[in-house]
């Protein structure tokens, strides 16, 4: 599987960085970025910087925090997947202030599905509070979403690292907000949905139309009775066309059921050595046959992988295009039938 760790990239997310107004997010920053701790000026605007953590690209945008610049914060907002909010554990007058500023953040709609790390900064002073005084004074349980506190020290360094591995833990793990579940996840959750939905239709009908069966039944045996015909004579004629159809083992009309599909697809699965080859093969040209299963299976296998990975779904999708052209340029023409079409590959 050489080729796909060459070609994924390390997983990218934009964190916003915001705080109140000298609480130590810019030392932070740039502690976390050069190693060392630099002299610093009230920010004006924001600082961004790049830093790459555990194989996840971190684009970390450090916004001022003072209060006339606070209001601008939103316009941020868009694509970021973290929050990192820094609190001064030493400045308790303003402890309100931030509360206020942090749930009037987090508040957006945009920010839904952000993760938010806390940094209870400047622990190395001795009157700072501690680490759960500040949780309780921001009222941090009750967030309705996936947060961490760690206590820090912006010029030691000590609590950054920490804080950083809790941060792209939780950027690797998808989250339950419908807004964030993959395409397919909601596709396949409005397909059942609807298919739920029909059936309990179906039935219906099917009730319906057994009654109204019912009704004309009745109105013919009275029919029959009034004409002096032999309704036993139809009746056993009708059970003998029942008794033959349900001997029937097989109905091509039958649903399947859920646990006889799943039980398919295990008789049909692969191995992941059989899949790392069947890749490996691909990429080479050597498989021997491009049907719809092939086209399926290394989608599947590719775009799976790459959600794994952390990667968005635009990059995952070219990294299946470009690996579909290289197949068509190495495979020898007379093995395949050159079936690619790029928009129905996407709709798939």
């Amino acid at each position: 599987m050489s080729f796909l760790n060459n070609w994924f990239s390390p997983a990218e997310h934009r964190i916003l960085m915001v705080s109140l107004d000298a609480a130590g997010k810019t030392t932070i920053l740039y502690k976390l970025k050069l190693g060392e701790v630099v002299t610093t000026i009230p920010t004006i605007g924001f600082n961004v910087e790049t830093i790459e953590y555990r194989k996840v690209n971190l684009t970390i945008w450090d916004v001022g925090g003072c209060d006339k610049l606070r209001p601008l914060w939103r316009h941020y907002y868009q694509n970021t997947t973290g929050l990192m909010f820094v609190v001064d554990s030493h400045d308790h007058e303003r402890l309100p202030e931030a509360k206020t500023a942090l749930f009037d953040m987090i508040a957006d709609d945009e920010l839904r599905d952000a993760v938010l790390l806390v940094f209870a900064n400047k622990q190395d002073l001795a009157t700072s509070m501690s680490v759960a005084e500040i949780s309780d004074a921001l009222d941090l349980p009750s967030i309705q979403k996936r947060w961490h506190i760690q206590g820090s020290c912006g010029t030691s360094g000590e609590g950054l690292h920490e804080g950083l591995d809790w941060l792209t833990r939780e950027l690797r793990r998808p989250s339950s907000s419908p807004s964030s579940q993959s395409f397919w996840q909601r596709f396949i959750h409005r397909k059942e949905t609807d298919d739920r939905d029909k059936d309990k239709d179906k039935d219906k009908d099917e009730e319906k139309g057994k009654e109204k069966g019912k009704e004309k039944g009745k109105e013919k045996e009275k029919e029959k009775k009034g004409k002096g015909e032999n309704v036993d004579g139809d009746s056993h004629k009708s059970k003998t066309k029942e008794e033959k159809s349900a001997s029937k083992n097989f109905d091509p009309t039958r649903k399947p059921s859920r646990e006889e599909l799943l039980e398919r697809l295990k008789e049909t699965s692969d191995s992941p050595s059989d899949n790392d080859t069947f890749l490996d093969n691909f990429q080479k040209g050597k498989v021997e046959v491009f049907d719809h299963r092939a086209h399926l299976r290394v989608g599947f296998l590719v775009l799976f992988r790459a959600s794994q990975r952390g990667l968005t779904h635009q990059k995952a999708v070219t990294l299946l295009m470009n690996l579909l052209r290289t197949f068509f340029d190495r495979a020898p023409p007379q093995q395949i039938r050159k079936t690619f079409h790029v928009t129905m590959t996407h709709f798939w």
